[in-house]
């Protein structure tokens, strides 16, 4: 990572380090998810299943004071950032520091990632239905338009 986003100067008042911790990776490299629970207990709930994988009842959210600044990202938390994801190629700064940033929740709720920690940083498909609905939802939102 030739350039470094914090190499000019600024005044911080103390502040809470931020960085992704041990459990946060140990959540995204966990082959198991909510999907595979699922699979292989179709009686469970997603609820139920989420809660056998991430005990929910012991997270809070409002956990500790959340700092109004933030350093940006050393190149080891960058470096853990990588290591929870599963890229085929060596991604940006630039995205390895957006990817770092959507992981720091799941520190208070592993699901605050809207699926298992798992699941994030992996790659996989998408119907071309999902997608090719896109431009006939546009033209119809243009034609309503008032202009």
């Amino acid at each position: 990572m030739p350039h470094s986003l914090h190499s000019h100067s600024r005044k911080h008042s103390p502040q809470k380090k931020m960085s992704l911790s041990e459990k946060v990776e140990g959540l995204c490299r966990n082959p198991h998810s909510v999907s595979q629970a699922l699979a292989e207990d179709p009686s469970l709930s997603p609820g139920e299943a989420a809660k056998k994988l991430y005990h929910p009842d012991n997270i809070s959210i409002s956990e500790g004071h959340v700092p109004s600044t933030r350093k940006p990202a050393t190149e080891e938390e960058l470096e853990r950032a990588l290591q929870c994801g599963k890229f085929a190629v060596q991604p940006s700064e630039l995205f390895l520091r957006v990817f770092h940033d959507s992981l720091m929740p799941l520190e208070h709720d592993p699901l605050m990632g809207c699926c298992s920690p798992s699941l994030i940083g992996s790659s996989g498909t998408c119907p071309l239905t999902i997608v090719s609905g896109l431009p006939d939802i546009c033209r119809h939102m243009v034609r309503d338009m008032p202009f």
